[in-house]
């Protein structure tokens, strides 16, 4: 079984195809069964929830879906200008999903080969694996970072990541460190959660794996 992370804000009702494109794209080139664990509020239905299950199914996959934990206002309120809340639930997932590996992939995108090589992947004791941003220049990448106490040397792109929860888990007991930390740095961030994980992870040891572009 290879488990797949999305999430998902609707607000305007035009970004629910992008979802289910990704997940039949996931589902297409799959070489075993998939479980999608998505993080969608109220602007996602019944309806639609129903078209993602039983098209999961239909490929010996299934679906699951969580409801985001509450974010306190004044973290909505410091999400930039053409981010969406959505683009926060990521920074929920080791809460709510059960399971120890998962990857997290941005809705936008299309995927053309099967996920199991990047899912065997072994973490080890690495929060995560990522690719290196491959399009922002220098200043771009880290101008975002600056209130935090130590720049990291390589930048992620976070649209996907393959995820230890696990790990995630125990950095966080007791409290979500990745939301106390949005709130703190918000007024610098550039790419919001993408500069948060990067600006955070910076601090802790080979916590990030960098993988190969291709991902």
């Amino acid at each position: 079984m290879i488990h797949c992370a999305l999430c998902i804000n609707d607000r305007n009702g035009t970004y629910f195809v992008y979802l289910h494109t990704v997940v039949n794209s996931i589902l297409h080139n799959a070489s075993r069964p998939v479980c999608f664990h998505i993080i969608a509020d109220e602007t996602v239905g019944p309806e639609r929830r129903k078209m993602l299950e039983d098209l999961a199914a239909a490929r010996g996959g299934q679906v699951a879906f969580y409801s985001p934990p509450h974010i306190p206002e004044d973290a909505v309120a410091s999400i930039q200008e053409g981010f969406g809340i959505g683009t926060m639930y990521r920074l929920f997932l080791h809460e709510v999903a059960p399971c120890d590996k998962v990857i997290y992939l941005d809705c936008d995108i299309t995927v053309n080969m099967d996920l199991a090589e990047l899912y065997d992947i072994d973490l080890g004791e690495h929060y995560l694996a990522a690719v290196e941003e491959p399009n922002l220049t220098y200043r771009e990448k880290f101008e975002g970072l600056s209130s935090f106490s130590k720049q990291p040397e390589r930048y992620f792109n976070a649209g996907m990541l393959l995820m230890n929860l696990r790990k995630f888990r125990e950095l966080c007991a007791g409290r979500n460190v990745f939301l106390d930390a949005f709130i703190e740095h918000h007024a610098t961030l550039t790419f919001n959660d993408q500069d948060l994980l990067n600006g955070i992870l910076a601090s802790i040891d080979d916590s990030v794996l960098f993988v190969d572009e291709k991902y």
